[in-house]
């Protein structure tokens, strides 16, 4: 994956710590850990807002810079205990990452991304096998699960494109459902993953209607019977599939499921083991960044491996025209369409993530969010995708987990903004180059901010000396 870094020197450095210390670190009245988050700064962010010496006067970047605010709101959010400590956000665009920022930037823990297992784990491992000609979107469950003895499905007329976009009207699965589908073994044995999957498909089928619905509706039921298609299918585990077929293909190496039930926090995946459908996932910012970019690209990698086709990737990605009518609709009576709170679902991401949507965001964007804290949102008209995993603290309380969410969403967009106004300048400094000195031109945006720092850092060096 192409990443764009660039080195912050001593006066930058110093600039970033004076900024801190003046506007973001906590009251003193905070925990003594707060402080101490605080004067991480912004050592580890490498976007070009962070430069200090643009050419031109109107070049000059925002401050706080995007950057600077996307680290204060973190260290707000750890101080008032609404997250835990080690928070990560990265942001980007279908050819690299622009910012990789790490509350503590040492810690490389992976994040329980929840419900995104949805669309990165088991919707892309369906598509995958529809790529394969093994499975159709038209496909019935009564027709799937008939071939594999499975019983509760005989008269379902419920898709796996209903599945994918919560529209089968299926009963809502928990962990008490799970637990109850299997009397206790003989002799204290402990019941198997599949064992208890396979009783909870019976139970769910049997007291489900077996008609879809006319709208969505999203229910985890929908995600957790996808995970186990894809394991009757494929003949593979979801955590093996998709590892194999989705995750190495996209050079995710570092995203894996739970290797037990005491790894997860969602109820439904630890009766599962820690491996569902529709939880169970762990990930890194930067996996989760190379996923943003082969959907952004149309299934492919950076390099150009194909992990999903672009019409599978369109099936993701896209709402029924239905529900867009049904949008305008509700947008007319709340007095716009950023309040509009229509459910739209494509196969596998939510396409009205009001929760997730910052200033600045198009109504083209879509995402998903997961309960412990962790959210993406890609847009297609900006081509840029926004990433924060993080652990919630407070249960019960979503509003401040959602307005930390816009809020980074924002200042992505703001860095959006930033970077396009930096490429301005950069061009025109190219033109001022050119007309001025025919033979030194600067033939790239990487190149002359290449040089802007380095004489940044030859007059910081120049000026420690003369002290």
């Amino acid at each position: 994956m192409k990443e764009t870094r660039f080195s912050v020197f001593p006066a930058c450095v110093a600039f970033g710590a004076l900024f801190v210390q003046v506007f973001l670190v906590p009251p003193l009245s905070m925990a003594s850990s707060c402080g101490d988050l605080a004067a991480n700064t912004v050592r580890n962010l490498n976007s070009l807002s962070q430069t200090t010496s643009l050419p031109r006067p109107n070049c000059t970047p925002p401050k706080p810079s995007p950057e600077e605010r996307i680290h204060s709101l973190i260290q707000e959010a750890i101080c008032a205990k609404n997250i835990e400590p080690t928070a990560e956000v990265v942001i980007g665009d279908a050819e690299g990452v622009w910012m990789d920022y790490r509350s503590r930037p040492k810690d490389r823990r992976l994040f329980d991304l929840a419900s995104i297992t949805k669309p990165v784990a088991t919707a892309a491992s369906v598509m995958k096998l529809v790529d394969d000609g093994k499975l159709k979107l038209s496909d019935r469950l009564g027709a799937i699960f008939a071939k594999y003895g499975i019983k509760g499905f005989e008269k379902s007329q419920i898709t796996i494109s209903d599945l994918l976009r919560h529209r089968s009207g299926l009963d809502e699965i928990d962990a008490k459902l799970l637990k109850s589908t299997l009397p206790s073994p003989p002799g204290g044995l402990k019941q198997s993953r599949n064992e208890i999957a396979r009783s909870g498909l019976e139970k769910l089928g049997a007291k489900s209607s077996p008609l879809p619905r006319k709208t969505p509706l999203y229910r985890d039921s929908n995600y957790f019977v996808l995970g186990e298609i894809v394991q009757l299918v494929s003949g593979m585990p979801l955590q093996e599939y998709a590892t194999t077929y989705v995750f190495k293909p996209a050079g995710m190496t570092s995203t894996r499921f739970a290797k037990s039930s005491r790894e997860v926090a969602d109820p439904l995946a630890k009766a599962l083991h820690g491996q569902s459908g529709h939880a169970g996932l762990f990930s890194t910012g930067q996996d989760m960044a190379k996923f943003a970019q082969m959907i952004l690209n149309g299934g492919k990698t950076l390099e150009s491996a194909t992990v999903l086709s672009s019409r599978q990737v369109q099936e993701m990605t896209t709402s029924l025209p239905s529900d867009e009518r049904r949008r305008f609709i509700d947008a007319e009576r709340m007095g716009g369409i950023e309040k509009a709170r229509t459910e739209m679902h494509a196969g596998g991401f939510d396409m009205n993530p009001s929760i997730l949507r910052g200033a600045g965001c198009s109504l083209k964007s879509f995402g998903h969010s997961g309960s412990t804290g962790t959210s993406i949102l890609i847009d297609p008209e900006k081509k840029v995708y926004v990433v924060l995993l993080s652990q919630t603290l407070r249960d019960g309380a979503p509003s401040r987990m959602n307005a930390l969410r816009k809020a980074i969403a924002t200042e992505g967009m703001a860095l959006v903004e930033a970077r396009k106004a930096a490429q301005a300048c950069a061009q025109a400094e190219a033109q001022t180059q050119a007309a001025k000195a025919p033979e030194k031109r600067v033939n790239s945006f990487t190149q002359w901010v290449n040089e802007s720092f380095e004489a940044s850092g030859k007059a910081s060096e120049s000026s420690r000396a003369g002290h």
